[in-house]
């Protein structure tokens, strides 16, 4: 079989069309045309079913995707573990993590990172998508997510917790001693997911839970415009504690209704499996790890 035209296969039913694996792989689509018919000749089976619109996989072409997804694997791993021996501190590392809290580790940890390795390119990528480590496209990650993928280590970094927040300015002759005062009041809405403007909040005292569907006039699909809108007195913020710790320390913002608690996220620190970890991501993460030592009410053990 030829490993190409294996690689050409892989590549179209990985990205579901013809057209996208050229582009992905530089090529003409004619050459990846003839490198499908080519192995499917060779096996003397169909491998795709086409039609004008859509491109999708026969049995014996979902067979040959699934080892060839172990064949890219272990020829990324192979590739990996070859590159981390001759780049132990130099070389690149790649980091992704949430928007926020991707912001305050360029803050607190990657000038220490930097000046520990200074030989090793470092490139960050913040948001909500999940991105891979398992086939090389980022060394770590910090993610708050749900089903851990598989091939990668996973280590616990604690859980999240969402606190409210407003301004003096806001609160300033307004009722807010109980969750029901909340219908009264004003929020900086998420316009990122909807179905987080509808507050979940639990007593630490009963474990009473109640459920608050807030409305406001401006949204924001971040943070860090959240936080400053709530700043500056256009209402109640549900914002991550870190982001906003800082500000409460400095009064400009109060922590409103302590004693009921947020839903909570567990994040997760990823990075891939191989043989030998290199030194630069083991100071990566041991770096990250310091810096959640150093901040304890960041980060939730249970």
């Amino acid at each position: 079989m030829n490993l190409t035209h294996l690689q050409t296969f892989y590549k179209v039913a990985q990205l579901g069309g013809f057209s996208a694996a050229a582009d992905a792989l530089l090529v003409s689509k004619g050459m990846i045309s003839r490198h499908v018919q080519a192995l499917e000749a060779s096996l003397n089976t169909r491998l795709f079913h086409r039609t004008t619109r859509k491109v999708t996989l026969t049995e014996a072409g979902q067979r040959l995707f699934d080892k060839a997804a172990e064949i890219e694997r272990l020829s990324l791993n192979a590739t990996r573990e070859i590159k981390d021996l001759t780049q132990e501190r130099s070389g690149s590392l790649k980091f992704t993590a949430p928007h926020e809290l991707g912001r305050t580790i360029c803050r607190d940890v990657i000038p220490d990172f930097a000046k520990a390795f200074p030989n090793v390119e470092i490139s960050l990528k913040f948001g909500a998508e999940e991105s891979d480590i398992e086939f090389g496209t980022y060394d770590i990650a910090l993610r708050a997510v749900d089903h851990l993928p598989d091939n990668v280590i996973a280590r616990s970094f604690g859980t999240t917790r969402n606190i409210l927040v407003a301004s003096t300015d806001y609160l300033a002759g307004r009722m807010l001693t109980q969750p029901r005062d909340l219908f009264s009041h004003s929020a900086i809405l998420s316009n990122h997911q909807p179905s987080w403007n509808n507050w979940f909040l639990q007593s630490a005292q009963t474990g009473e839970t109640i459920e608050i569907a807030m409305g406001g006039q401006i949204s924001a699909a971040d943070y860090a415009p959240q936080k400053e809108l709530a700043c500056q007195g256009l209402g109640i913020a549900n914002l991550p504690f870190q982001q906003v710790a800082p500000l409460i320390r400095e009064g400009h913002l109060i922590h409103i209704l302590p004693n009921w608690s947020c839903p909570r996220h567990r994040v997760h620190l990823l990075y891939a499996k191989q043989r030998h970890t290199p030194e630069k991501i083991r100071g990566f993460n041991d770096l990250l790890f310091k810096w959640k030592q150093d901040h304890p009410d960041y980060f939730v053990e249970t």
